[in-house]
């Protein structure tokens, strides 16, 4: 009876000694193979990047009225290594940017960048320009951007949010602080 037990005892902390040690192969060997791999696959399935929440009033017919929402907006960026003649780009984008001539050539001529941001929010009329001109290396996407449609109305109530260390959004001030848990999603 008792080589029964000892042979099952040997068997089990065999057994368990191959799982710790599979463990350890794929948290500690492999790990980040494995944490790479998630994290292409969260940012492939766009699933877990959720929307900033909106806030709404009533007002006195019970209907909502949008004080604090998601608009998207377009955005122009360049890929500096991209670009063949950072001079004639930077004289064609200074047009449509706030940057002058001389920082956007600099800017353009940095090859180890992979982005440097152009113009936030442009209008139709210079987006079908840069599209006319055939820019290499210069891209326009859309983003998402918190937009207050009432401007100043109650915006000491609302506060704000700030995308610089999220791309969510966080609140800084107001109700968009006070209820960032929520409107985070």
């Amino acid at each position: 009876m008792g080589f029964r037990i000892t042979t099952i005892t040997v068997l089990f902390a065999l057994g368990y000694i191959a799982l710790g040690f599979n463990m350890w192969n794929i948290q500690v060997r492999k790990g980040d193979l494995y944490s790479a791999r998630a994290a292409s696959q969260h940012e492939l399935a766009g699933v877990l990047t959720p929307k900033r929440g909106s806030i709404y009033f009533t007002d006195k017919d019970e209907s909502r009225v949008p004080v604090a929402i998601n608009k998207e907006y377009p955005t122009v960026y360049a890929v500096p290594s991209e670009i063949i003649d950072p001079i004639s780009a930077a004289e064609i984008l200074s047009t449509i940017s706030d940057r002058s001539e001389e920082e956007l050539v600099i800017a353009l001529s940095k090859e180890s960048d992979p982005f440097e941001p152009i113009a936030k929010r442009p209008t139709e009329e210079q987006i079908k320009f840069l599209e006319n001109q055939n820019l290499e290396g210069v891209y326009t996407d859309h983003s998402w951007t918190r937009f207050y449609p009432l401007e100043r109305i109650a915006s000491h109530i609302i506060g704000f949010s700030s995308v610089a260390d999220d791309p969510i959004g966080s609140g800084r001030y107001g109700l968009e602080l006070r209820e960032d848990d929520t409107l985070r999603g």
